[in-house]
């Protein structure tokens, strides 16, 4: 559902979640700490394959991004002029 509802739409990162007391999600070289979140079942203590979802408007760059709770790096790919907002496609994790 988080696919197609929302404009524009979320976000979403193929890796793999990494077991631990704190459990990590890695997606080709990029690393989120997920110690904050709270996960059912097997609390995050076993390692698989997983897809991790990004809202755009948690999305921040330049200073504002100094404030987030993570932080990485990426590569815009195309600028997109929609009106009164500008979408922004990166490429992070290999992904875009």
């Amino acid at each position: 559902v988080a696919g197609f509802l929302g404009s524009p739409a979320m976000n979403f990162l193929k890796g793999e979640l990494e077991a631990g007391a704190a459990p990590v999600f890695k997606a080709n070289g990029v690393s989120v700490p997920l110690g904050r979140y709270r996960f059912d079942g097997d609390g995050g203590r076993v390692a698989k394959p997983c897809i991790f979802g990004i809202r755009p408007e948690h999305i921040a760059f330049g200073d504002a991004a100094g404030a987030m709770p993570f932080t990485a790096e990426s590569t815009v790919e195309i600028v997109d002029p929609m009106g009164s907002d500008t979408l922004v496609w990166t490429k992070l994790g290999g992904q875009i």
